[in-house]
């Protein structure tokens, strides 16, 4: 399959949609640090400098479509406090992110694959499915809002090999995590919701399976090779 390389950070300000495949599946898109390295280009909700290689920036909807995001090469250790995501909605922004691939976002422990926040009023939704993001040294998938949840996330049938600390992350949101395969990470699915559903998961060889801090649901996930299956920080349901 040929690879069409794209050297450099998108960003993102209206609506529209972003699609990778020519024709078929004949051309790859692929989006690499470019030549002179990534730069913050975004503030996270929580303050945070943020150099994302795909950017949607108050913008909505916004639809990626069959694309791959390469951070190899992109490690900005030595900046301090600045983090890296292969994708970022940042507050405002909304839609789907559908057969994607993120991969190599190492930075330092400050590596994310595909994130997404809301910390204004009005709702906004994302939806990340049929996508696969490996070796990063953060999260994942993350995801957040701010303390009255203003972002619905569902996040299908995506597989995650993460190799860092945090499979996927749902932080004050009202989410659904349905479908996914999720492996080697500290903790597959951190779920900090009391609006969450972990439903019918695989998850593998991960210190703990399903961590639910405020509650939710978690039934039909199967987990293998982890220390402790699921821990309940508060009221919820796990079967």
């Amino acid at each position: 399959m040929p690879r069409h390389l794209c050297r450099e950070q998108l960003r993102i300000t209206q609506a529209l949609s972003l699609v990778g495949v020519a024709q078929g599946t004949a051309d790859q898109v692929v989006i690499t640090v470019p030549d002179g390295g990534l730069v913050a280009n975004a503030v996270s909700m929580f303050g945070e400098p943020v150099a994302a290689q795909v950017l949607v920036q108050n913008a909505a909807p916004v639809n990626i479509t069959d694309i791959s995001v390469d951070g190899t090469g992109g490690d900005m250790a030595s900046s301090s406090n600045t983090w890296i995501a292969g994708i970022f909605y940042s507050s405002a922004s909304s839609r789907t992110v559908n057969r994607v691939r993120t991969s190599n976002q190492i930075d330092g422990g400050c590596g994310v694959g595909i994130w997404a926040e809301n910390s204004d009023p009005g709702n906004q939704s994302v939806t990340v499915q049929n996508s696969s993001v490996y070796s990063i040294d953060n999260g994942g998938i993350f995801v957040a809002s701010g303390d009255t949840p203003s972002l619905s996330v569902n996040l299908n049938t995506n597989t995650v090999n993460a190799g860092g600390v945090f499979g996927i992350v749902a932080q004050s949101v009202t989410s659904q995590i349905r479908g996914n395969v999720i492996s080697n990470s500290s903790v597959a699915v951190f779920g900090n919701s009391a609006a969450i559903s972990v439903t019918g998961n695989t998850i593998a060889a991960s210190g703990y399976g399903v961590y639910l801090g405020k509650g939710g649901t978690a039934n039909g996930n199967h987990v293998s090779g982890s220390n402790i299956g699921f821990l309940l920080a508060a009221p919820g349901r796990y079967d």
